[in-house]
């Protein structure tokens, strides 16, 4: 009996970790960033900015309908860097790609 109730307890908690993973679960970002974070934080540049260029500081990707990054990028405008927090969506199927849901200046300041 107890043998089983652990074999549920168990299997319930890699079902979590596993989902966690997945649809809906946020996770880090690594650096340095793969081309997927670096096309969402180029599109929110390109939206504060054009020719500005950036760094992506970290992050968060969630498997929705596409991915969903949340980052902090320091952005560089004729030589001044502010970090901005973006909220950025992609659907590599649509057209365009990426959304750009909200962008905000933080206090942090460029690494």
């Amino acid at each position: 009996m107890i043998l089983i109730i652990v074999a549920v307890c168990v299997t319930c908690i890699l079902n979590t970790v596993v989902q966690a993973n997945l649809l809906g679960g946020k996770k880090a970002i690594t650096l340095p960033p793969n081309e997927d974070v670096v096309g969402a934080a180029k599109f929110a540049t390109e939206a504060y900015s054009s020719g500005a260029t950036f760094n992506v500081v970290s992050g968060t990707e969630q498997m929705v309908a596409g991915s969903l990054f949340d980052l902090f990028v320091a952005i560089t405008v004729k030589g001044t860097c502010k970090v901005h927090e973006v909220v950025v969506g992609q659907q590599a199927w649509a057209t365009p790609q990426y959304t750009l849901y909200s962008s905000k200046e933080t206090t942090d300041s460029c690494p």
